[in-house]
């Protein structure tokens, strides 16, 4: 499509930029100097749709349908999975159709709502085991945050080498914002660290 259909960008100066837009269907087709490019693109592809299901139909007819009962005579059927196809497949498959035109009703206002607020709880809980299990290894990933990637590549992966051969660092510093659910945690520790160091007597004064 892009090699057809792109259209290179246009800068502020009017020359030709380097990123290069597809238009939308509407604009292509309804364009008569891409009538025949079109023309050209959909017939190919309707080609190769047809030579895919031919291809796929062989195959499927090529692999035997193992199914019970078998026959009177003992043996099987000679059913393939090109029936089993035609059975359920394509019926499934407009039973799809059906409730992609149709849509299928949700009860939005009680039901989704209150699965909703659950879904979030399940969250949570999930996201409290994790960080949980890993602080066991690392204290400090009691306050990471697992929707960061670069984070959760150095923790699971640290030391190891990439698929491009790249060292992925054993450790780093990453500056964070703390969770709110841990600030009245961490409050607490550090008045705690606090009072320790009020308590801790002066070192006694030298004799003149």
């Amino acid at each position: 499509m892009k090699e057809l259909f792109g259209v290179k960008s246009t800068r502020k100066d009017g020359s030709e930029g380097n990123s290069v837009r597809i238009p939308e269907l509407r604009e292509i087709q309804a364009d008569p100097t891409l009538r025949l490019k079109w023309i050209g693109y959909s017939a190919l592809d309707a080609r190769s749709t047809w030579a895919l299901r031919e291809e796929l139909a062989r195959r499927l007819q090529a692999v035997h349908w193992e199914r019970e009962p078998l026959d009177a005579s003992g043996g099987r059927d000679g059913a393939t999975m090109y029936d089993f196809y035609h059975r359920y497949f394509v019926p499934f498959g407009n039973v799809l159709t059906d409730m992609e035109r149709v849509g299928i009703r949700v009860d939005a206002k009680n039901y989704l709502a209150a699965v909703q607020i659950q879904a979030e709880k399940d969250k949570e809980a999930a996201l409290e085991r994790f960080l949980a299990w890993a602080s066991k290894y690392d204290a400090s990933m009691r306050y990471s945050n697992p929707a960061s990637s670069a984070q959760m590549q150095t923790f699971l992966f640290g030391g190891s080498k990439t698929s491009k051969d790249k060292l992925v660092p054993r450790s780093r510093t990453f500056k964070m914002e703390i969770p709110e659910r841990y600030r009245t945690e961490i409050e607490a520790m550090l008045d705690k660290e606090e009072a320790t160091d009020d308590e801790e007597p002066s070192p006694p004064s030298s004799p003149a």
